[in-house]
């Protein structure tokens, strides 16, 4: 049977657990359950796995047809941190203890930025709201570093993030601890020729794409300018004209497209 988004949660209330006499097996052995595992369970957890892949490779070729030259901005950001990054990537140098803590957590903004841009485009809004929240997180506590009153335990002030970035702060929290039942039901809720109802499986809304993957462009935007300070402060040594350019090219389009409004 093809589940579908039409049916699975009629065939889920059909397919009930079924109870079977005790009998021993290797995995009852190790998991002490008198119970064997039925496999047509197993298939339809393979089912159900396929239908939400299909429905975010769906989301996500939208999404970058929808986000249009915000895709544009994002790759150039992106391709002047990897090059950058390239640049010094054997260049070895004495750190200081804030340029020490500076790096490490610029490594776990690196690290995480594919995997925020992949589900904001797939429709996860509510893991992109928990993900965009520590970017923001990251980048304040950059700052604080640099400006040496960070202070360990504590998380970071975000009103030291760029742009005013921790008033968006306050949303992604409410998104990130799913505590503001009209933010779930904007972002969950759903109509469709069946009804109006919660979403098993992500579904594709371009203004709310946008709202993310600009935030997002724009936190990798500021990681970048922490790079270049740090790689000065490390290396004394900045970017180039060419990297400066790029910037402000994708700082106009998030100027263009309103994401960053008044911003200099």
């Amino acid at each position: 049977m093809n589940l579908n988004e039409k049916n699975i949660f009629r065939y889920l209330q059909i397919v009930k657990p079924k109870r079977f006499p005790a009998r021993e097996t290797k995995y009852s052995k190790e998991c002490k359950c008198g119970h064997f595992i039925d496999s047509a369970y197993i298939r339809i957890a393979g089912e159900f796995v396929k239908l939400c892949e299909e429905a975010r490779q769906a989301n996500s070729a939208n999404a970058y047809k929808g986000l249009g030259i915000l895709v544009h901005a994002h790759n150039l950001v992106f391709g002047v941190i990897a090059a950058e990054l390239e640049r010094h990537a054997k260049q070895g140098a004495e750190v200081d203890e804030s340029a020490k803590r500076r790096l490490l957590l610029t490594a776990a903004f690196i690290q995480g930025i594919s995997l925020c841009e992949q589900t904001i485009a797939e429709g996860l809004y509510g893991q992109a709201g928990a993900l965009l929240r520590q970017e923001i997180e990251c980048l304040a506590a950059i700052k604080e570093n640099t400006k040496k009153k960070r202070k360990d335990g504590r998380t970071p002030n975000v009103v030291m993030s760029p742009w005013k970035m921790g008033k968006k702060y306050g949303e992604l929290s409410d998104i990130a601890h799913l505590s503001n039942h009209d933010i779930l039901e904007a972002l969950y809720v759903y109509s469709n020729e069946w009804g109006r109802g919660a979403g098993i499986v992500p579904q594709y809304v371009l203004e709310t794409t946008k709202f993310f993957y600009g935030a997002h462009v724009a936190a990798l935007l500021a990681v970048a300018s922490d790079i270049d300070q740090l790689y000065q402060d490390i290396y004394k040594t900045s970017f180039g004209d060419r990297e400066y350019e790029a910037m402000w090219v994708a700082h106009d389009i998030l100027c263009s497209e309103g994401v960053l409004v008044g911003s200099k």
